[in-house]
């Protein structure tokens, strides 16, 4: 994510850009291990009426199966297991900008401005993933500091504040969305985390996790919510602020 915010007399121009993503992919103890002896290997349990794991030619390659008998994840402390029509045993953590440019226009002391942007993650048999902002807030090239918001708290106009939650809001106005488990919440997991979850109510850490699963599987849709206010005593100048968030998965 780029934020820039152009200050200019008592007004401040501010452009968020979400571009700059980074993820962290560490296996540390597979779980999905194949069946195998000196004598057999099986890279998949099959319960079911039929199927291949992998057919193919020079032509196609697929996978398929005939009268899945159960779907889903069951886990418990000691195991964990997927069930379905292709259920690979490799891990993998996605994590993709969806909207990217936020355009938060000209501030003013009389009113707070206001955009999002939005990312997914998407990850597969983890015991859960992270995701962390590590930039500090947007900087001015003389080295001014838009004020983040150290505890969440609602927006001030006429009060320096930067902030952000990851949830659907109604104050300044009506904008962002909460995360959305693809397709339900019956197959991923994912939500804001603590101090970026309330509606309304705005923070930005560095270091701090923004979103959390405890489940790493499935995808779930995040939105950004980006706020910011100035007083009159801000210091005028080109802000910028290269957001980059990083998603951690363990195993």
């Amino acid at each position: 994510m780029i934020i820039k915010l152009m200050l200019r007399g008592k007004k401040t121009k501010i452009v968020a850009l979400l571009s700059v993503l980074q993820l962290g992919l560490f296996p540390l103890s597979v779980v999905a291990q194949p069946y195998s002896s000196s004598s057999y290997s099986l890279e998949e349990a099959r319960f079911g009426t039929g199927g291949e794991l992998d057919t193919g030619s020079t032509s196609f390659q697929a996978q398929t199966s005939v009268g899945n008998i159960g779907v889903g994840d069951v886990s418990s402390t000691n195991y964990r297991a997927i069930a379905g029509s292709i259920t690979p045993s490799e891990e993998y953590l996605e994590f993709v900008v969806t909207q990217a440019t936020i355009d938060l226009g000209v501030l003013s002391t009389a009113s707070t401005a206001y955009g999002s942007g939005s990312f997914y993650v998407r990850s597969y048999i983890a015991t859960g993933y992270v995701v962390t902002t590590v930039s500090q807030p947007p900087t001015s090239e003389g080295g001014a500091t838009l004020q983040p918001m150290a505890s969440a708290g609602l927006p001030s106009a006429g009060t320096e504040q930067f902030g952000i939650n990851l949830v659907a809001n109604t104050n300044p106005g009506t904008f962002g969305a909460d995360p959305a488990p693809q397709p339900s919440g019956a197959y991923a997991y994912g939500t804001a985390a603590t101090g970026y979850d309330t509606t309304n109510n705005y923070k930005y850490v560095v270091g701090e996790n923004v979103a959390t699963s405890p489940k790493g599987i499935g995808q779930t849709n995040y939105t950004v919510s980006y706020i910011a206010n100035i007083a009159p005593l801000t210091e005028a100048g080109l802000y910028t602020m290269d957001h980059v968030l990083v998603a951690t998965a363990t195993f």
